[in-house]
């Protein structure tokens, strides 16, 4: 971005420099070819379209990077891991806050590092009133939660709170969030965990409404 307004100002320095055409005596042209500024008659300044515009595909790239990076702490048996976790989530209800979920965990610990975790939980929307004709409906939003977890050789279950920042409608849901899990293991130390990123899943793809009346 420096770099681009180091040039333009170059290139702006230049045209003043480098072309004078005097048409009359209120009114002088100055003229760049390569097209990144031009002043016209009236001094009226016009940019065009290829000396700067916002980049989509780096908002594109930071949003698939949040989708993907999410990373947890774990903590068993007084010994701390870090690892990365994805969650898959398919909602039910008018905007899908009753979700099921399935969740795969990576964690550096010595042994076992794959786990699974399927849950059910339920979102609370924190917003007063939800209008459903935004698109997306957009809130604040605690969740409480519970599910079975799997290491592939010892079982257990847990109770799960996250809050988060959450986009849906009918049918996607975006749900930003921080969540914290007590995990009771059979036969194996218990384990807590805090992980924070990106929940992207289906709000409730079976259903569809009319965006008329307010969920109080």
């Amino acid at each position: 971005m420096f770099a681009l307004i180091a040039l333009l100002i170059l290139q702006n320095n230049l045209v003043f420099s480098q072309t004078e055409i005097s048409n009359s005596v209120d009114t002088i042209q100055y003229k760049y070819e390569p097209g990144f500024l031009k002043i016209k008659e009236n001094y009226e300044i016009s940019v065009s379209s290829g000396s700067v515009s916002d980049d989509p595909d780096g908002g594109f790239v930071l949003g698939f990077m949040a989708y993907l990076i999410n990373p947890v702490l774990s903590v068993e048996d007084g010994k701390a891991a870090w690892g990365w976790t994805k969650e898959v989530s398919l909602g039910f209800g008018r905007l899908g806050e009753y979700r099921t979920s399935v969740e795969y965990t990576y964690s550096d610990r010595e042994h076992l590092k794959n786990i699974i975790r399927a849950g059910l939980k339920y979102d609370i929307f924190l917003k007063k009133k939800i209008n459903p004709d935004d698109d997306p409906v957009s809130t604040s939003v605690f969740t409480i939660g519970g599910g079975y977890y799997t290491d592939f050789e010892h079982n257990g279950y847990f109770p799960e709170l996250s809050y988060g920042y959450s986009m849906r409608n009918d049918k996607f849901l975006m749900y930003p969030s921080v969540k914290m899990r007590y995990t009771f293991v059979n036969e194996s130390p218990d384990i807590l965990d805090i992980s924070f990123g990106m929940v992207i899943g289906f709000a409730n793809p079976f259903i569809h409404y009319e965006h008329k009346k307010k969920i109080k």
